[in-house]
This record gives structure tokens, C-alpha cells and sequence, in this order.
């Protein structure tokens, strides 16, 4: 076969595509959510009192009230669960008929969760692709519950990973690192008869250790704080009320206490959201989310289109073989370059079954701008990816993908400025999965 440097960009993606590539194995959840130790706070044995005694005529009338029907008892003991996937993957782009990419690997990944149903819970996940341009994941986790809290801690590792065609403006065009540390609680939790769970006050604080392979060698840190003073998640409905968030990014890092004056830093960028309402429900056929909030900079959001507002509004609809969702997303991020980045997005889906195969088509398209001086004119990017998944003989699963459109990441070398660029990608998967 002749190299990819001598191909036009449609055949160098072609070149590929009978190099394999596992995909997503149906593996346990990893990282836990503090939800899932909900079954073991004391305010959840209130709860399930509470219900006893209303199944109970006696108990129930002496309270005034009728009786209901008793629930179902919730799952009880111990669990172990094991997943993942083994198989070789190919990227390749073809970004301009002077630049093509290609890299294969050996891809590995896998995840186990175990404990007891209505106590602690761990958890550990993670992917690794062995081959031209190594990368890996890590994920791990804990949960348990805590007088009337849920608590849980857990931490991510990204080693060497590759933004998403379709990703935000982030990251520069680099592969990155990214080192993450988390905890989440709520004063109070407990889980309804019915399954779902509820939080008084939530909050979560998350710390990212963040660096481009040939960036600066002290990481960026990234700090998040997030609470509201209610959520709900239950079968058919998730709630969150009052929801406000704290991110902070510090460019170089935070400095210690006795790091003198003279050395030149860059200060910290700020961004806070408020969402008075967050809702995300499903009846029927039909799915609905949305949510409408405000934006607040620690500097003004001076740049075209940067209204100081953020929202999301999501639909989804399925009717027998087909299944089609739509959504917008207006949201502000801290960039790696230390620019605070609005983005307006539109992306689609849609999902068409045939039998034990499926066709899948995912498009975006988003309005970008920055706060840097060079960048406040809204960009334009977007891309569509049309996919076919069969199911195999002997447990094995086929996916092919074709992915076109403009994008921040359409290179990938040491070009330190995230230019849109248009890109194409071709890739074929092959899978075996296996677990419980």
C-alpha cells in the first residue's frame, strides 16, 4: 500500500478503514455519583419508615392518613460487576492535501464496581491504546454513606489524550494531561420508594491539574465549585434548583506562599454560572431538558454576541425503529490560554434500527468567541458523523464511521494558536466485549 503522504485526502482516509477498533464496552459506571450511596443514610431509613407505617392500615390511620400499597423492597447485599473491551484502533485525518495523520493502536479498557447495594461502593475504569501516539484513562471511586449524607470521593487521570473533533474551545491543538481530584456531598440524601433520590444542598469541588505535552512544564490548575440547595434524580425526572458554580483557572499554576513577586505570573481567570432551574424529564416518547442562567466573569465579556447568559434546551423523540434529539447549548468556558471562551451550539442525533444493526447520524454546529482582542468575532465550526453499528457473529460488533466538518482540533501538531480548520476522518471498528 502506498504511504498516506501520497494519497488524496478521501483515499488516505479509505486506507484505513480494515484496521479494527473496539467500541464502547457496556462497562460499569465509573466514577460513582454520591446518589449511589444514598440506600444507606439514616435519613433513607426515615424515609422507608415513613412508607412501612402508611402500608400499615393501623399505623396509617393512627397518622390521619389512607394507606397505600406497600413498595417493593429495594435491592439489598452484596455486588460485584465486571466489563470491558479488547481490540486495535486507527485514526487517520486528511486535513488538506499537504496534511494527512495516521496513528494505530492496541486498545484495552475495562472497568469493575462492587460493595453493598445500600452501603459503600467502589469503583475502577479505565482505557489505554498502545501503539504510534500512546494514551490512557484512569477512573476511580468511592461512595458511602454518612449519618444522613452520601458522600463521595474520587479522582481521573487523561494521559496524552486528543480533544474530540467536535470538543469546545479548550485546549490548544496539542494532545493534553489532565489530572483530576473530586469530592461530592449534600447535608441530607435519601432515596424514595419509588428509587429516586434526593440531596439538600449538593455540592461538589473538583481540582484539575491541566498541561499541553509541549506547553509550559508547570500544569495549569483548574478549581470548581458547585452547589444548589435541591436535586432530584429519579426514573423519569432529574431537578436541580438554584444551582450556582465557581470556576476559577489558574494559567501557571497556584503559587506557593513564598514564591516571590518579582516572578511574573499570570493571574487567575473566573467564571460563574447561576441556573435558577434545571430540568431534565422523560414522558412517553418524548425527552425534555432545560435550563436558562446567568454569566459572571471576574472580567467583562467584551467580544460580539457575549451576552452575560447561559441556557440549554433539549428535545428528543422516538417513534418505534427511530429515535431523533436535538439541542442547544449556550455556555462560557475557561480556555487553556487563559481566555474565557462563549460558545453557541446546535447538535443533532439521530438513531435508526435495523434489527441487531443500527445507523447513526451526529452533526453540531457552533458560534465561538473569546475574550482575547484578536478573537471576538464570532468562528464558525461544525462537522457530521454518520455511523453504522452491526452486531456480529460470535459476540463481535462492527462499527464504521465517516466524520467531516471544521473544527479547533482538525491538527494535531505544536502550532500554538486553535485556528478552525476544515478535517475528514474514516475509521472502522471491530469489538468483542465481555462481562457481567
Amino acid at each position: 500500500m502506498p504511504p498516506l503522504s501520497s494519497l488524496p485526502p478521501a483515499a488516505a482516509a479509505l486506507a484505513v478503514t480494515l484496521i479494527a477498533a473496539p467500541a464502547r464496552a457496556e462497562e460499569p459506571a465509573c466514577p460513582l455519583d454520591m446518589f449511589d450511596a444514598a440506600g444507606g443514610t439514616w435519613s433513607t431509613k426515615l424515609a422507608e419508615t415513613i412508607t412501612d407505617c402508611l402500608a400499615d392500615p393501623v399505623c396509617a390511620a393512627e397518622a390521619g392518613m389512607a394507606p397505600r400499597p406497600p413498595p417493593p423492597p429495594p435491592p439489598s447485599g452484596r455486588f460485584a460487576e465486571a466489563g470491558g473491551t479488547i481490540g486495535v484502533a486507527s485514526d487517520a485525518r486528511a486535513i488538506d492535501r499537504e496534511s494527512r495523520l495516521g496513528d494505530a493502536w492496541l486498545v484495552g479498557s475495562g472497568a469493575v464496581k462492587a460493595g453493598w447495594r445500600g452501603g459503600p461502593k467502589a469503583c475502577a475504569g479505565g482505557r489505554a491504546a498502545l501503539g504510534t501516539d500512546p494514551q490512557a484513562e484512569s477512573h476511580l471511586g468511592v461512595a458511602f454513606p454518612w449519618t444522613v449524607a452520601s458522600i463521595m470521593l474520587g479522582g481521573d487521570q487523561r494521559w496524552h489524550v486528543r480533544p474530540a473533533l467536535s470538543s469546545p474551545r479548550i485546549w490548544l491543538r496539542r494532545a493534553f494531561v489532565e489530572n483530576t481530584v473530586y469530592a461530592q456531598m449534600a447535608f441530607g440524601v435519601w432515596r424514595h420508594a419509588s428509587g429516586g433520590v434526593s440531596a439538600i444542598v449538593p455540592a461538589r469541588i473538583e481540582t484539575s491539574y491541566r498541561r499541553q505535552l509541549d506547553g509550559p512544564s508547570d500544569p495549569g490548575v483548574s478549581q470548581l465549585i458547585a452547589l444548589s440547595m435541591y436535586e432530584h434524580a429519579g426514573a423519569v425526572t432529574r431537578v436541580e434548583v438554584l444551582r450556582l458554580a465557581f470556576d476559577t483557572y489558574y494559567p501557571d499554576g497556584i503559587p506557593p506562599e513564598i514564591m516571590p513577586d518579582t516572578i511574573a505570573r499570570r493571574p487567575p481567570i473566573e467564571l460563574v454560572r447561576f441556573d435558577p432551574l434545571v430540568l431534565a424529564t422523560r414522558r412517553g416518547a418524548y425527552d425534555l431538558e432545560l435550563g436558562a442562567g446567568l454569566l459572571s466573569a471576574a472580567e467583562p465579556l467584551d467580544c460580539r454576541g457575549c451576552a452575560p447568559v447561559a441556557g440549554k434546551l433539549a428535545v428528543g423523540v422516538r417513534r418505534g425503529d427511530d429515535a431523533w434529539h436535538a439541542r442547544y447549548d449556550r455556555d462560557a468556558y475557561l480556555a487553556f490560554d487563559a481566555r474565557v471562551t462563549v460558545e453557541d451550539r446546535l447538535s443533532v442525533r439521530y438513531r435508526h434500527a435495523l434489527g441487531r444493526h443500527a445507523v447513526r447520524v451526529d452533526g453540531f454546529t457552533a458560534l465561538t468567541r473569546t475574550s482575547a482582542a484578536t478573537e471576538r468575532e464570532p468562528a464558525a465550526t461544525g462537522g457530521v458523523v454518520v455511523g453504522l453499528d452491526a452486531a456480529l457473529a460470535h459476540g463481535l460488533a462492527l462499527a464504521v464511521d465517516v466524520e467531516a466538518g471544521r473544527s479547533y482540533y482538525a491538527r494535531l501538531d505544536g502550532d500554538p494558536a486553535p485556528v478552525p480548520e476544515p478535517v475528514a476522518r474514516l475509521g472502522v471498528a471491530l469489538s468483542r466485549s465481555f462481562g457481567n
